[in-house]
């Protein structure tokens, strides 16, 4: 199994458990909100000079953390509550902007987006965020 592969499938792992978490709670699940575990947009640049866009909600460094990649054509803020139930679950979430989509912009390359899902996760556990996905 390739790491993207991998990837995808933890990602549609968590989707799937953002979803069960909505419905078995009966309410709406949590929003995330600014206060404390969101960071703003936050940009990091890809080793080819590209700035990448994303969006961290931290619950703590030792937390589990899920990288929320988007469909085609869409951006970061597609996933409406799942933030705020992976929170609720207790996970960090960074939900990023492929590139060619949304803050990151640029061409769409599918196979340097791979290349900075890797990116992404090197920055992380460079601030610390030891639950960063291995």
């Amino acid at each position: 199994m390739t790491p993207f592969t991998r990837l995808i499938l933890i990602a549609l792992f968590f989707l799937t458990l953002g979803v069960g978490i909505s419905s078995a709670q009966g309410d709406d699940p949590p929003t995330p909100t600014p206060d404390p575990g969101w960071t703003p947009t936050l940009t990091i640049l890809a080793p080819d000079g590209q700035p990448l866009a994303g969006d961290l909600y931290l619950l703590g460094a030792q937390q589990p953390t899920v990288i929320l990649l988007h469909q085609l054509y869409a951006d970061r803020t597609q996933w409406g509550d799942l933030p705020g139930s992976l929170l609720a679950a207790g996970f960090n979430v960074l939900a990023v902007d492929v590139r060619g989509h949304g803050l990151t912009g640029g061409d769409i390359r599918w196979d340097l987006a791979v290349e900075d899902v890797g990116v992404w996760i090197g920055w992380a556990r460079s601030m610390g965020i030891q639950g960063a996905i291995s």
